[in-house]
């Protein structure tokens, strides 16, 4: 399935519904664009390309020939895409976690609510989960570095000498990035998601490849 990204969340997403392009040809999610024009010169944020006003901002549109592809082939994309539903609390579970800083004045707790409710959707399926890990990643990487260390060791390795490197990092990126109460709060629980994530894609991994060996699952 074709999926078209955001050059400001990086995200990748499914549908064209929500992204909009310049007139320099770069192309963001509507909620980011808009996010980051209000906030900033009203230049392009890839090429510096300007001034931006509101008419330059257009919708996408992808025209494709599926008369040599099977009829449910659109059926089959929704089905295994974001649910359109979903794609405004995605949007802004993903503005809000980018833009959590030691000095921003968003509430950690409520989009960690955002995110297990996200989570917690009939709704959400493999392509919610995709997008979730992303944002999650980057969120990690760039503001909750301990977190992000403590999950990748948990995953690659284990005993007391990866024990003491783990806890020698988080030490070192605790002194780099202070975190306040609330954001400690949300490091739990982006650890607690992350790993369920993990450990599902794992499953699903074997599954698939016992399914190429025509094999039962281990």
């Amino acid at each position: 399935m074709i999926s078209y990204s955001c050059a400001i969340c990086l995200n990748d997403w499914p549908h064209t519904e929500t992204l909009r392009s310049l007139s320099c040809g770069h192309t963001f999610c509507e909620a980011c664009i808009t996010q980051h024009l209000s906030r900033a010169p009203p230049l392009c944020p890839s090429c510096r390309a300007g001034p931006v006003k509101r008419h330059h901002i257009r919708p996408v549109y992808i025209s494709a020939d599926t008369r040599d592809g099977p009829a449910s082939t659109s059926t089959r994309d929704r089905a295994t895409g974001v649910p359109l539903e979903l794609l405004p609390k995605l949007h802004q579970v993903t503005l809000d976690l980018l833009s959590l800083t030691p000095d921003a004045v968003t509430d950690p707790s409520a989009v960690s609510d955002s995110i297990l409710d996200l989570l917690a959707s009939k709704q959400c399926n493999e392509a919610v989960k995709t997008v979730l890990i992303g944002t999650f990643t980057a969120f990690l990487e760039s503001n909750v570095a301990s977190a992000y260390e403590l999950v990748r060791d948990l995953e690659t390795s284990d005993g007391q000498e990866a024990g003491r490197s783990t806890a020698k990092r988080q030490d070192k990126a605790r002194a780099a990035y202070p975190l306040s109460q609330p954001q400690v709060a949300l490091n739990a629980v982006a650890q607690a998601q992350i790993q369920a994530l993990i450990k599902e894609n794992n499953q699903l991994r074997q599954e698939n490849i016992a399914l190429l060996l025509d094999q039962d699952p281990a």
